[in-house]
């Protein structure tokens, strides 16, 4: 652009003497650095902990912003270098560029000085009269970075409000949209926070109003050599902020809890619902454990359910259904805790099953008489060997009944009788005539000339005809030692 209207200047410009009257200082522009940006460069050059090429540099920024650095005799940062370090993604240097580009602009205008008795004015009465323009344009990165940040509904409606007030500007359309430019001294206020997506736009629209000042008739009918404060175009701001922090927006954890439906029947299924507080910005992955009583056919173990942007998600168990009569049981459903969330209040719910089945009907009542009979002891060579025992009817029988029984020990070693040792089985049967309730059975132990402990044996009723045999169906004979 200056080297267009230099050669317009050429082509139709002469120069004549100025009158003696004429202010031979040429008006200039000027660009103050913002005082947050000048305090955040201090701040890096304070960074001794990234060594001292980092702080060389930073201090070098700052001679280039005019301001003094005790006992640093370096040079001052130019445009050049500073693009060079943006260029990497060093997002810290994108408004250090731009504030670079802005003070350099001026600088130019003051680096072609016209000499003392001269000055420019048209040739003929055909000259332009239009005083020769530079005009600044936003880069197109940061009106593109600028247009998702408005769309960051998220973040609420104050949020999104400002960046569209931003947008409006920088001369944006902003469909159905009717609020107020951002102003520069509001955009410094939300730098002035930390927040460092607002540096390059306090710099973006300090370089607008500059340039709409520099742009406004001047009382000298004689325009400046060049007035374009215009900086060059940066390049485009990367997305992703570096060290420096971004807009903050808080990182709130999602909490947990889960709440369980109402109680179901076999063969139904349990419902639950997960609920995230507040709602993640993304689904969440929540791990959940999954416990039952009863036999109802329900899948155990962990299991994942997704938690969805809107905040809720349901966890559905299946349960079989049976024909058996059994206890009612339950399905719980317990979060486990996680990286992406914590576990709310309510980390554990819990459903009841019914059982669908009767009962099965009780036993009708027996018409036939109980057999029984009881322990007893016996000392070895008591009478002859022979030990009599007595089977037990509950009432007299309508029929004859019989009975078997058999005689066995109870085990083997010390302590047990051993059958054709130390007893004989004499008979195997009991019959009962209509009307009697008690008859007796026998079994011979034999005498023996051994020191021994007491042994046992068992002797087993069975087989009964027209009687039942009841709780008492079996008997233990100790045999008790006579020597």
């Amino acid at each position: 652009l200056q080297t267009a209207q230099a050669q317009s200047q050429s082509e139709n410009t002469e120069v004549v003497p100025r009158s003696e009257n004429t202010d031979d200082t040429q008006q200039e522009s000027s660009y103050t650095v913002p005082t947050k940006l000048i305090a955040d460069v201090r701040g890096y050059a304070a960074e001794t902990g990234n060594g001292d090429v980092h702080v060389h540099r930073w201090k070098r920024v700052l001679l280039a912003f005019g301001e003094s650095v005790p006992g640093f005799s370096g040079s001052p940062m130019t445009v050049a270098e500073a693009q060079g370090y943006a260029d990497k993604g060093w997002t810290r240097w994108n408004p250090i560029v731009t504030m670079l580009n802005a003070l350099q602009t001026p600088q130019t205008t003051q680096s072609q000085p016209q000499s003392e008795n001269t000055e420019v004015v048209p040739q003929s009465e055909n000259t332009d009269d239009a005083q020769q323009e530079s005009s600044y344009t936003v880069p197109a990165q940061l009106i593109a970075n600028v247009q998702s940040y408005a769309t960051e509904t998220i973040e609420g409606t104050a949020h999104v409000t400002r960046w569209k007030r931003v947008l409006l500007a920088f001369g944006e359309t902003v469909s159905g949209f009717t609020g107020t430019p951002m102003t520069v001294a509001e955009a410094q206020s939300y730098a002035d926070k930390g927040w460092a997506r607002w540096d390059p736009i306090v710099a973006a629209l300090q370089a607008l109003q500059t340039n709409q000042q520099q742009q406004q008739p001047s009382s000298d009918p004689v325009p400046p050599a060049d007035p374009d404060p215009t900086p060059v175009d940066p390049v485009p701001v990367p997305a992703d902020p570096d060290p420096v922090p971004a807009d903050p927006v808080p990182v709130v954890t999602p909490v947990v809890s889960v709440t369980a439906g109402n109680a179901v029947t076999e063969g139904g299924a349990a419902s639950f619902t997960l609920t995230a507080n507040p709602a993640p910005v993304s689904p969440v992955d929540v791990t959940v454990n999954v416990t039952a009583t009863g036999d109802y056919g329900v899948t155990t173990g962990n299991r994942t359910v997704t938690i969805a942007t809107s905040g809720t998600a349901t966890l559905t168990v299946s349960t079989s259904d049976d024909s058996i009569d059994e206890a009612n049981g339950s399905v719980t459903v317990t979060v486990v805790d996680g990286a992406a969330y914590d576990l709310g209040s309510s980390s554990s719910a819990t459903v009841a099953i019914n059982d669908n089945d009767d009962p099965p009907p009780p036993p009708p009542p027996s018409e036939l008489p109980v057999l029984s009979i009881t322990d007893g002891s016996f000392t070895e060579g008591n009478r002859n060997g022979y030990y009599i025992f007595f089977v037990t009817l509950s009432e007299p029988a309508a029929k004859p009944v019989q009975v078997r029984y058999r005689v066995e020990t109870t085990g083997t070693g010390a302590g047990h009788a051993t059958g054709d040792i130390d007893y004989v089985s004499v008979g195997s049967s009991i019959y009962f005539r209509p009307g009697i309730t008690r008859n007796i059975g026998l079994v011979i132990i034999k005498d023996d000339t051994d020191k021994e402990p007491d042994e046992t044996l068992k002797i087993v009723l069975t087989n009964p005809q027209n009687a039942q045999i009841g709780n008492n169906g079996e008997a233990t004979l100790t045999i008790k030692d006579n020597d």
